[in-house]
């Protein structure tokens, strides 16, 4: 079977679901989606409105103490305009793509004492294991995040991938912004969270419709406003904490050791339109070996 659970709202209004104590494993595409079935471009097409869009979509779902791993692409989908999916005490592990992956103009979502590993590991380049792509206002609290692929957690607006040559790509109508990372536990991971991710990608190959920059190979990102506070950084492959756009907080976060926990700085956005990021709020990160994680300016 391609998916394991699939909410559909169909366009009609959908609140109230609650589904408890169930496994979803070996699934050729998703353990879990949760979405209004219709093309994108259709929505667009049909609702101008977005507040229409919202209206129709899948809201105030609870998945409770769910274990969803080894599914082929991606273990929880939760899609454009769904609204406040809480995810509590689930496991996601081992599915080769993204663990976790929250589509754009989806918004309030919970995700807490649960656990996120292994996963991400199916491609050359890696996937997250909770990716926020232009959904806001959600919250990440009290989770374990363990060896996947390229990172725990990214943030970033997609840059309206293949606008041209795919006519259900639409574009992303805001940023991942006024996300709250706290009290979670990063272990093993290359970055722990990475906010702006894309911001320094070439996405040349992307053919990205929104505007491109030096030779076509750089879009804007946008993510802001985010919170990561209160979290543990443990066994550190790579960075703690990426910070590549304006006006994010990191605040009170523990680290194994100091030495490049903290990035801040985005070079190629610097370089180019002369743009370094500002407005970045460091107070009260430390490390076990006594190493200031605040960096100083990096563009």
């Amino acid at each position: 079977m391609l998916r394991g659970l699939v909410i559909d709202s169909r366009g009609e209004p959908l609140a109230g679901v609650t589904v408890r104590n169930c496994s979803f494993r070996r699934f050729a595409r998703h353990g879990v989606l949760i979405h209004w079935g219709l093309a994108n471009d259709r929505k667009l097409a049909r609702y101008p409105e977005r507040e229409e869009r919202w209206r129709r979509a899948p809201q105030d779902i609870l998945l409770e103490n769910l274990r969803v791993e080894q599914n082929a692409v991606m273990g929880i989908v939760i899609d454009d305009y769904v609204q406040r999916v809480t995810m509590a005490r689930v496991s996601v592990i081992d599915n080769p793509g993204w663990g976790l992956y929250w589509d754009h103009d989806s918004r309030g979502h919970l995700l807490i004492h649960s656990e996120v590993c292994r996963n991400g590991h199916g491609s050359a380049f890696g996937k997250p294991g909770l990716s926020i792509d232009a959904s806001s206002d959600n919250r990440v609290i009290d989770t374990a995040f363990e060896d996947n692929g390229r990172s725990a957690i990214e943030l970033y607006r997609n840059c309206w991938e293949f606008a041209a040559t795919n006519p259900r790509s639409v574009p992303r109508e805001e940023g991942a912004n006024r996300n709250q990372i706290l009290g979670n536990r990063f272990i093993d991971e290359k970055v722990g969270v990475w906010i702006a991710s894309r911001q320094s990608q070439d996405v040349s190959r992307m053919q990205c419709g929104r505007p491109a920059y030096h030779e076509g190979r750089y879009v804007e990102d946008e993510a802001r406003d985010n919170v990561v506070a209160r979290n543990r950084f443990e066994r550190l492959r790579g960075r703690g904490i990426v910070v590549e756009d304006d006006a994010n907080s990191v605040i009170g976060n523990r680290f194994e050791h100091g030495e490049g926990a903290i990035s801040v700085g985005t070079p190629i956005r610097a370089r180019v339109l002369h743009r370094p990021v500002v407005g970045t709020l460091l107070r009260d990160n430390q490390a076990d070996d006594g190493v200031d994680p605040q960096p100083g300016p990096q563009d």
